[in-house]
């Protein structure tokens, strides 16, 4: 009795015994009668399965059991066999030297095929299949270009088993037609096994996308007005108005004089050189925004104005530098601007007469003026009697936490003493004030002198 058990994945095809066997399942069983000595030997044909993967181990094992005579059984004899399967597995991968392209420009397809199986592949077929708005300009190795098909073709007779080949394509982007925007490229290879019973392909396409990069510059500031030390918000807008990414941006600010740059919200940290602020951008599509916050400088005037200039420079996927253009933003300064004078009346007086002191303040900037202290310091040989504005007075000069555009007048009537000394006497008023914002202005000082009569009696 022989019985040939077939390992999973083949199927029984015949043998040259000439007897067909009886088969359950995988076994395959021949019973033989009356054996003469001699040597013998039958082939047995099976057919591997479709799905049986690469490098699988197909174990085949015989066994072998008779009788010696009517009763006495013989030991029984076994072998096996071994067979790995080889199968081709040619990959492909497809990709595009750019993402993105003008009309006008060249690039290139590469096509890689890997056979990451372990037997070989026979009647290797490549074709590329260009879409209409490209126009072929070569392939290599060099393919057979069809223009009424518009398919590049490479054949390959056999390609081992972990070879690997890459083939290139250049092309360039037709003007025409501009409808015709995304363009699918699709590569497909076919091929065989060895024995041409097994047919396979794969396929792989890139995407590239045709358009233009066209970017233009907005700014824009929160505020018509500002006074020194507020802080300034600016808004610039870089827009792509094309269907492609700029690969380089430059967004360049202008620092005018009467700001400091504080802080911004772009993307990239700014190169910083003197007064201008350099924003470098890569792959910019459209609706991009930051901001970019400065503070008004002390030392600004009122009615200053304070324009802003924002420019753009741009790279194209072809490489083109471009210009894309400048936008301004301005706001006019509001500031305090504070002056002071002192009269005193009569300049010369005698002891026990009236001396009036006169204190004129003008605001005539556009801002007001806040914490305002206007001091007058009073000899020791005065007595003051009357006092105007007395509801801002402090014991020493007059505050005013809010001092609008105007002119103001705060006068002292005051009696001199028998004890003034005779003499010129000098009376200085002082003022100090700042805005809102925290910025305080030097101080302000103005003096007037008086003449002290002291009568000689002889």
């Amino acid at each position: 009795v022989i019985v040939d058990t077939l390992p999973l994945g083949v199927t029984y095809i015949n043998n040259t015994l000439g007897v067909e066997p009886f088969q359950v399942g995988n076994e395959l069983r021949w019973v033989l009668a009356d054996v003469a000595p001699g040597d013998y030997s039958f082939e047995v044909t099976v057919q591997i399965n479709v799905g049986v993967a690469d490098g699988t181990i197909l174990t085949n094992t015989v066994t072998l059991d008779y009788y010696q005579g009517p009763y006495l059984q013989g030991p029984q004899v076994s072998d096996s066999a071994h067979t790995q399967v080889q199968l081709p597995n040619v990959v492909i991968d497809k990709s595009a030297s750019n993402a993105f392209v003008e009309p006008g420009q060249t690039f290139t397809y590469t096509i890689v095929l890997e056979n990451t199986g372990s037997g070989d592949a026979f009647d290797v077929s490549l074709v590329d299949h260009l879409p209409d708005r490209l126009a072929y300009i070569s392939s290599s190795p060099a393919g057979l270009y069809d223009d009424t098909d518009r398919t590049v073709t490479w054949y390959l007779p056999v390609m081992g088993g972990g070879d690997t080949l890459t083939f290139t394509i250049t092309v360039s982007v037709a003007m025409q037609p501009e409808s015709l925007n995304i363009l699918n490229n699709l590569a497909v290879v076919e091929y065989t096994s060895q024995n041409r019973l097994l047919d396979f392909s794969d396929d792989d396409n890139a995407i590239v996308q045709v358009g233009l990069v066209d970017m233009e510059v907005h700014k824009s500031v929160d505020t018509a007005v500002a006074m020194p030390g507020q802080t300034v918000v600016y808004t610039i807008w870089y827009n792509n108005l094309g269907t492609n990414p700029a690969s380089h941006v430059w967004v360049n600010e202008t620092i005018p004089a009467g700001l400091t740059y504080i802080s911004d919200t772009a993307p990239v940290a700014p190169d910083i050189e003197g007064n201008m602020l350099s924003y470098h951008l890569t792959n910019v599509a459209n609706d991009n925004f930051f901001t970019i916050t400065f503070v008004v400088n002390p030392d600004v005037f009122d009615k200053d104005v304070i324009d802003n200039v924002v420019t753009l420079e741009y790279i194209t996927s072809t490489g083109m530098h471009m210009d894309g253009g400048f936008d301004t933003a301005s706001f006019t300064i509001s500031a305090p601007l504070m002056t002071m004078e002192k009269s005193v009346q009569p300049n010369e007086v005698y002891h026990g007469e009236m001396l009036y002191i006169t204190i004129f303040v003008n605001n005539t900037g556009t801002g007001n003026a806040t914490n305002v202290m206007i001091t007058d310091i009073l000899s020791p040989f005065l007595n003051p009697v009357n006092i105007s504005d007395i509801t801002h007075w402090t014991g020493s000069g007059w505050f005013y936490l809010d001092m609008p555009t105007g002119h103001y007048v705060f006068t002292i009537e005051a009696v001199v003493l028998a004890n003034a000394t005779a003499g010129v006497h000098v009376n200085t008023a002082t003022m100090d004030c700042g805005v809102w914002t925290g910025v305080t202005y030097p101080q302000i000082a103005n003096s007037d002198s008086y003449s002290v009569l002291v009568p000689v009696v002889t």
